[in-house]
């Protein structure tokens, strides 16, 4: 039989150690991120029971998938997740972006081109080794988890990803090329009553607009240039 080792005892009272700074991420910083790793998996609770649909809902009784991207920034080496649920049918609308779903806005940032009709595959965009540069934002809690008294963490923001060989110009479709007279039209839009607080109010007023004069839809595109280029004032 093998002798289990001594513990060995050190002297404490001389030891020193480099004091660092501690970790802490800038929100408005663009950090790199590599994929290390990506699964689809049950939704469960801390006590490792599974999550299922409500009653009332069509999947009622069905457990509930979750698709889970692993960023691990470069420099730190910390792993941010990203969680998606697992859906039979996403919301897909290039001319209204803000309405598809995290997952299909994701998709586009790596280089995926989902149609309206088609089928969505998240093998055909998820790869292992892939890497962007993505600045970080603060999720948003739900109701739930305010009460239950959790803390927003920081998150990938999906809106800032660019895919590893793209340049930012490149990433933001040659912003050079953005319409000075949509420009000035769409910062007009924000400031008009209602005043749009946010994106999302902006496009929702060009699309009410739209149904009423089809031409006012080709604000689309420039707004979502203007916005990644920072030029929008809400």
């Amino acid at each position: 039989m093998s002798e289990v080792p001594v513990q060995q005892t050190f002297d404490w009272t001389q030891d020193s150690a480099e004091c660092i700074e501690g970790l802490k991420f800038d929100l408005e910083t663009q950090y790199d991120f590599v994929l290390d790793n990506f699964t689809k998996h049950n939704l469960t609770r801390k006590d490792g029971s599974r999550v299922v649909y409500p009653e009332k809902s069509k999947k009622a009784g069905q457990e509930i998938l979750m698709y889970t991207f692993f960023w691990t920034e470069q420099q730190s080496n910390i792993v941010f997740k990203q969680d998606f649920f697992v859906q039979d049918q996403y919301r897909v609308n290039e001319r209204a972006p803000e309405t598809e779903d995290e997952l299909v806005q994701m998709s586009r940032k790596l280089g995926y081109k989902p149609v309206l009709g088609g089928r969505f595959a998240v093998g055909d965009f998820v790869h292992l080794d892939t890497k962007i540069a993505a600045k970080l934002k603060l999720k948003a809690l739900t109701d739930a988890e305010k009460a239950a008294g959790k803390k927003a963490f920081n998150t990938i923001d999906i809106a800032t990803i660019v895919l590893d060989g793209e340049s930012v110009s490149d990433s933001q479709q040659n912003l050079a090329d953005i319409d000075t007279d949509a420009l000035e039209e769409l910062n007009k839009l924000i400031k008009e009553k209602p005043a749009c607080k946010k994106f999302s109010d902006l496009t929702a007023k060009i699309n009410k607009l739209g149904a009423k004069d089809s031409e006012k839809f080709k604000l689309l595109e420039p707004a979502m240039l203007a916005k990644d280029a920072g030029l929008l004032k809400f």
